[in-house]
C-alpha cells in the first residue's frame, strides 16, 4: 500500500526502535515535569515557613535542586545516544529518580 505522496509509510525495525526511544523519552520527561511542580511547591512553602527553620533546610533543598538536575542531564545524556545505551543506562536514570525522590522526602519531613 502506498501513501498519498506514492511513497510506502516507513515501517521496519529502525522505526520501531525509534518510536520506543521516543516513548521512553517522553515519559522520562513527564517524570522531570511532575518533579518541577513537586519542587516549585515545596519551595513556595519553605520561603513561607522560612523564618522558622533551619538552614539544614535550605541545604537539603538545594540537594533537592542538584539530584534533580543530574537526573535531567543523564536523560538529556541518553536522548543523544543510541537505543543500546537507553538499555544499559536505565538503572542510572532510574537511580537519579530515586536520589530526587529521597531528597525531597526530607526537605518534606523537615518542613511538616
Amino acid at each position: 500500500m502506498t501513501g498519498t505522496t506514492g511513497t510506502k509509510p516507513r515501517s521496519g525495525p529502525k522505526v520501531k526502535r525509534q518510536a520506543q526511544a521516543t516513548g521512553r523519552r517522553a515519559q522520562f520527561d513527564a517524570r522531570v515535569a511532575e518533579w518541577d511542580s513537586r519542587i516549585k511547591a515545596i519551595e513556595a512553602k519553605y520561603e513561607q515557613a522560612r523564618a522558622g527553620v533551619s538552614s539544614e533546610v535550605s541545604e537539603l533543598l538545594d540537594v533537592l535542586r542538584k539530584s534533580h538536575a543530574e537526573a535531567r542531564a543523564q536523560i538529556d545524556k541518553l536522548t543523544a545516544s543510541g537505543d543500546a545505551a537507553w538499555e544499559r543506562s536505565r538503572a542510572a536514570v532510574e537511580g537519579a529518580f530515586d536520589e530526587v525522590s529521597a531528597a525531597y522526602e526530607a526537605v518534606r519531613r523537615r518542613l511538616r
